[in-house]
């Protein structure tokens, strides 16, 4: 799915995203049990870890986050990534992007 357009449903989303962060979780026995609502901190998601994330995030998507997503809570669980995706594509897809 490299470099893939956003799938449009969200649960597809979603299940996209879920596989992109299991790349970035340092346990992979952990990151197999990871859900959408599952805390990426608490799963060992560091500052360092959340950055190779947006960078694989952003190249998978084929899409920029716009600077005031890139936040903790953008970063929260794979829902709230997903969340901000489909705001990404929306704001890449604007006539003043």
């Amino acid at each position: 799915m490299t470099g893939s357009a956003a799938p449009t449903p969200s649960g597809d989303l979603v299940a996209a995203v879920l596989n992109v962060v299991r790349g970035q979780i340092p346990n992979p026995e952990v990151g197999a049990a990871l859900e959408a609502e599952t805390s990426l901190a608490d799963l060992g998601l560091d500052s360092l870890r959340t950055v190779a994330l947006l960078v694989a995030l952003e190249k998978e998507f084929a899409l920029e986050f716009p600077p005031p997503l890139i936040t903790a809570e953008t970063f929260r669980c794979a829902r709230t990534i997903a969340a901000a995706l489909r705001l990404s594509a929306s704001h890449d897809r604007s006539p003043d992007a």
